[in-house]
């Protein structure tokens, strides 16, 4: 049985440096959440396995050349018959500008219930926000497989942070940075965050950049955080390499606080190097840079009086249960005030505001000034909700 398989994303990421028209140099390297924590996992001496999906084409090889010469298992990865391989552009400017364009070629279409999963101690997931059939598939693959499970949230380029339900309380583990931690659970701070996210039963593990990381389980509130590295090269893949490392001593030993420094070792380590994968540390390095690594455990803090009745109005809804109540409460009183609603979920009303500008884009109701109203008949004239 093999230590760790990965279910995600793979596709190769050209990256360039300089100022148009022309770049000063240029790499084609590795990319995809999935494929650098797998990559990760690898070079840290874990036995792991990918499961992706990529194209019939000289991209697709790319990667799973890489990935099998970097020892990750490629046996069980897909090859879409007719879609191409998913692509990424990146440019970094001199003036330290980032411009990047993706290709999602056959992404949207991976599903994992065509592979044939194998054994494994632990299964961890990546980006499902980036591949809907994945999304969806994923409460029932975590509810049947027999060891742990964990879930990268990724990036979600729709902004709406919708997922699947029940795929919160399948894991064991959910691997976040700070802004989508507040953005999934539509609120302003990461203790407030992490709180809600602890009660769907999974432990958040989220990165916070240059600030380390931070987690919140059943022993307090820990933090980890290291001297910044200098020069940073690139923190492109210092994500994927944290969880890598994290769950590498956490495979080992379950030890929380110890899980959470050697990963911020690992993606410090990784931002030497240009590209996702090339400063990915052995497992000799990453013991060597936990010299520099801060651990705190504290309590947890019990909530303010303002915290605890925003927790409680709040239910710990996520954005696609608080957009699923708005419309049952439009639906009862046929106008919606923003600042009614953020009292009511005990949320900010910028929250809200954004809740009610998703739901006018799908159609589903009509915006206004202070709040939103059913979609008028075509000519009729809507009226302002009060606050």
């Amino acid at each position: 049985m093999i230590d760790l398989l990965v279910i995600g994303d793979a596709h190769p990421e050209v990256l360039l440096r300089g100022t148009p028209p022309a770049a000063a140099s240029g790499a084609l390297t590795l990319g995809g959440t999935a494929a650098v924590v797998a990559r990760g996992a690898a070079r840290l001496g874990l036995s792991v396995a990918l499961v992706a999906v990529v194209g019939h084409d000289p991209a697709g090889d790319f990667v799973l050349d890489t990935l099998s010469t970097a020892g990750v298992d490629i046996r069980r990865c897909l090859r879409h018959e007719t879609l191409p391989t998913a692509l990424t552009v990146r440019l970094d400017r001199a003036d330290a500008d980032r411009s990047v364009l993706s290709a999602p070629g056959c992404l949207p279409a991976f599903d994992p219930l065509q592979a044939r999963l194998p054994d494994a101690g632990h299964l961890h997931a990546a980006s499902p926000f980036l591949q809907p059939r994945l999304a969806d598939a994923l409460p029932a693959v975590f509810d049947a497989f027999p060891g742990t499970t964990s879930l990268d949230l990724g990036h979600d380029p729709a902004g709406r942070w919708d997922l699947p339900p029940g795929l919160l309380t399948a894991g064991d583990l959910l691997f976040a940075d700070e802004t989508g931690a507040m953005a999934l659970t539509g609120t302003d701070t990461l203790d407030l965050a992490m709180r809600q996210l602890g009660r769907h039963g999974c432990v958040p593990v989220v990165t916070r950049g240059p600030d380390g990381a931070a987690t919140l389980h059943a022993q307090g509130y820990t933090t980890a955080v290291g001297p910044a590295r200098t020069p940073v090269v690139d923190t492109i893949g210092a994500g994927g390499s944290f969880t890598a490392g994290f769950l590498a001593r956490w495979l080992d030993s379950h030890d929380i606080p110890g899980s959470l420094a050697f990963g911020c070792a690992c993606g410090a380590r990784s931002t030497g190097r240009a590209g996702g994968t090339a400063g990915q540390p052995s497992a000799h390095q990453a013991l060597a840079a936990l010299d520099g690594i801060r651990v705190s455990t504290e309590p947890p803090t019990p909530p303010t009086p303002r915290q605890a009745v925003r927790e409680r109005s709040s239910t710990a809804l996520l954005p696609v249960q608080r957009k699923r109540a708005i419309l049952a409460v439009l639906a009862t009183e046929h106008a919606v005030g923003t600042t009614r609603l953020a009292a009511r979920f005990g949320v900010s009303t910028s929250t809200v505001r954004r809740d009610l500008e998703q739901l006018h884009e799908e159609g589903r109701l009509e915006r206004v000034h202070g709040g939103g109203h059913p979609p008028p008949p075509s000519g009729r004239k809507v009226q302002t909700a009060k606050p």
